[in-house]
Protein backbone atom coordinates (compact mmCIF):
# COMPACT_ATOMS: atom_id res chain seq x y z
CA UNK A 1 0.00 0.00 0.00
CA UNK A 2 1.26 3.40 -0.59
CA UNK A 3 1.96 5.24 2.48
CA UNK A 4 -0.74 6.43 5.08
CA UNK A 5 -1.07 10.16 4.21
CA UNK A 6 -0.53 9.49 -0.03
CA UNK A 7 -3.44 7.13 0.73
CA UNK A 8 -5.39 9.21 2.96
CA UNK A 9 -4.82 12.48 0.58
CA UNK A 10 -5.83 10.82 -2.36
CA UNK A 11 -9.45 9.05 -0.35
CA UNK A 12 -9.97 12.60 0.42
CA UNK A 13 -10.05 13.63 -2.79
CA UNK A 14 -11.61 11.09 -4.23
CA UNK A 15 -14.59 11.57 -1.46
CA UNK A 16 -15.75 14.83 -2.76
CA UNK A 17 -15.54 16.60 0.52
CA UNK A 18 -17.13 14.05 2.70
CA UNK A 19 -15.66 14.20 6.19
CA UNK A 20 -13.50 11.20 6.73
CA UNK A 21 -11.40 10.69 9.73
CA UNK A 22 -8.18 8.12 9.99
CA UNK A 23 -6.59 6.47 12.74
CA UNK A 24 -3.74 4.39 13.58
CA UNK A 25 -4.31 2.31 15.99
CA UNK A 26 -1.24 0.45 17.91
CA UNK A 27 -2.49 -2.06 20.49
CA UNK A 28 -0.79 -5.51 21.60
CA UNK A 29 -3.76 -7.37 20.66
CA UNK A 30 -5.61 -5.68 17.70
CA UNK A 31 -8.57 -7.68 17.66
CA UNK A 32 -9.44 -6.25 21.45
CA UNK A 33 -8.28 -2.62 20.38
CA UNK A 34 -10.23 -2.89 17.40
CA UNK A 35 -13.37 -3.63 19.19
CA UNK A 36 -13.11 -1.26 21.81
CA UNK A 37 -12.38 1.36 19.11
CA UNK A 38 -15.97 0.29 17.37
CA UNK A 39 -17.53 -0.04 20.51
CA UNK A 40 -15.92 4.14 21.93
CA UNK A 41 -16.26 5.69 18.22
CA UNK A 42 -18.89 4.00 16.02
CA UNK A 43 -17.20 4.57 12.87
CA UNK A 44 -19.55 4.59 9.76
CA UNK A 45 -16.83 1.96 8.19
CA UNK A 46 -13.65 0.43 9.65
CA UNK A 47 -10.95 -0.34 6.56
CA UNK A 48 -8.47 -3.36 7.26
CA UNK A 49 -5.90 -3.84 5.07
CA UNK A 50 -5.10 -7.73 4.22
CA UNK A 51 -2.21 -9.79 3.48
CA UNK A 52 -2.53 -13.50 1.43
CA UNK A 53 -0.37 -16.14 3.90
CA UNK A 54 1.20 -18.87 3.24
CA UNK A 55 0.08 -22.48 4.34
CA UNK A 56 1.98 -22.41 7.76
CA UNK A 57 0.84 -19.13 8.69
CA UNK A 58 -2.74 -19.56 7.74
CA UNK A 59 -2.33 -22.48 10.20
CA UNK A 60 -1.08 -20.60 13.31
CA UNK A 61 -2.72 -16.69 12.01
CA UNK A 62 -6.59 -16.02 11.98
CA UNK A 63 -7.63 -13.11 9.93
CA UNK A 64 -8.53 -10.14 11.99
CA UNK A 65 -10.63 -8.90 8.83
CA UNK A 66 -12.72 -12.13 8.69
CA UNK A 67 -13.11 -12.24 12.30
CA UNK A 68 -14.60 -8.63 12.26
CA UNK A 69 -16.52 -9.36 8.95
CA UNK A 70 -18.41 -11.77 10.88
CA UNK A 71 -18.88 -10.79 14.13
CA UNK A 72 -19.14 -6.67 13.65
CA UNK A 73 -21.92 -4.87 12.52
CA UNK A 74 -20.07 -2.11 10.99
CA UNK A 75 -18.96 -2.12 7.31
CA UNK A 76 -15.74 -3.65 6.74
CA UNK A 77 -13.68 -2.45 3.29
CA UNK A 78 -11.38 -5.28 3.09
CA UNK A 79 -7.64 -3.92 0.65
CA UNK A 80 -6.15 -6.53 -0.49
CA UNK A 81 -2.22 -6.07 -1.12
Amino acid sequence: FPSHDIFADRLKEASEGEAITFRNLVRDDVKDGLAVYIENQRPDVLVLATHRRNYFESLFHRSITKHFAHSSKTPILALHK
